[in-house]
């Protein structure tokens, strides 16, 4: 390694607060409670990281420009449930990772409903495929 790069490394929290519990939509991410933060994406199109909360069974989304959070799919409680409705009213079970394509649609490993979920991000609805 570089030692020079470790030398000059710094640190910092780029989102959450340490806390265990979804909270913060709207606000600062650093300001966010996010339980289980798993698996993380780059939306290049957004100029947004989104990443899977396995505790909330949520996914959120980091606008990178302002650092602001907010919610995305997932209602918060452990269940499969909202396909062809809005991802934000769709029951997410055990989210683990996401994933973008080259169309910019977002994918989720949804591991406790045994399925990979599709948010189309233009329309904002779910589906299993």
């Amino acid at each position: 390694m570089d030692s020079s790069v470790i030398a000059v490394g710094i640190i910092e929290t780029f989102a959450g607060n340490g806390k265990s519990r979804s909270t913060g939509d709207g606000k600062p991410a650093t300001k966010a409670g996010m339980p289980l933060p798993v698996g993380v994406a780059i939306d290049p199109q957004n100029q947004s990281l989104y990443y899977t909360e396995s505790g909330s069974d949520r996914v959120r989304r980091i606008e990178l420009a302002t650092g602001i959070i907010s919610h995305v799919a997932g209602i918060g409680e452990t269940c499969y449930s909202g396909d062809g409705g809005p991802a934000a009213e769709a029951g997410l079970y055990l989210p683990l990772d996401v994933a973008f394509d080259s169309k910019g649609d977002l994918y989720i490993c949804d591991s406790g409903s045994n399925r990979i979920r599709r948010v189309d991000m233009k329309t904002g609805i779910i589906d299993a495929i």
